[in-house]
Formats: structure tokens, C-alpha cells, sequence
């Protein structure tokens, strides 16, 4: 089954790509954050920009249970409800992407040699 279909069995159906614009102001709005409230990010604004920056970010008609964002680790791709404003990035935004992005960072993190893991 093709990671679309998987998509759609679920809820959801992916649309178009965001503008550059829509992709760095989301990146740099949420780094932003998360390295700012979060002691153990706190140095990582650089990294968690670039992780998300480079991550593929489309808008999609969703079901409601996902609550407007879902990440789909085989593709390394986030889904933003297309009715979502991304100039106006929610909590529960900023909770999603700090859950995927939290959880990658410190798996880099055990495995990183120098830190003798």
C-alpha cells in the first residue's frame, strides 16, 4: 500500500506544498519556542530549525481527530489541516511538532558518541 493510500485510510488527503514563506515562519516560530521553554533544547535552536525546515510540509483535508497536524514518520512529512492559519501558530501546534521533534533529538542524542552512550 503506497504511503498515500495509508494516508487516506486513515483521514487524510494531502494537498499542496507550503510556500517557502509558510515553511520558515513555522520553523523559526516553533525552534523559537521550544528552545526557549525547554532546558534541555535550549542550545539546539539551529538543529530543531533545520529539522523542520527540511521536513515536507503539506496542507491536507483532515479528519477532525488528528486536530489539525499529523506527522507521517515514513515520509518524514508533517500535515497541517489546509483550514489551519500557519501565521498563527496554535499550542497544540507547537505541542505536535515539540512531541515528533522531542523525541528524534534526544534518540540523536543517545546514540551521539560524545556523549559515551
Amino acid at each position: 500500500m503506497t504511503s498515500e493510500k495509508k494516508l487516506q485510510k486513515i483521514g487524510i488527503i494531502p494537498k499542496e506544498k507550503l510556500k517557502i514563506e509558510e515553511k520558515n515562519h513555522i520553523a523559526k516560530t516553533i525552534a523559537s519556542k521550544l528552545s526557549e521553554n525547554i532546558e534541555a533544547l535550549s542550545d539546539c535552536y539551529h538543529e530543531l530549525y533545520m529539522r523542520i525546515f527540511n521536513s515536507d510540509l503539506y496542507y491536507a483535508d483532515m479528519d477532525k481527530k488528528f486536530c489539525g497536524i499529523f506527522y507521517f514518520y515514513k515520509t518524514n512529512t508533517i500535515y497541517i489541516d489546509e483550514n489551519k492559519n500557519v501565521s498563527n501558530i496554535d499550542g497544540y501546534m507547537i505541542h505536535e511538532v515539540k512531541r515528533i521533534y522531542t523525541v528524534i533529538w534526544f534518540f540523536v542524542k543517545l546514540v551521539d558518541d560524545k556523549y559515551n552512550i
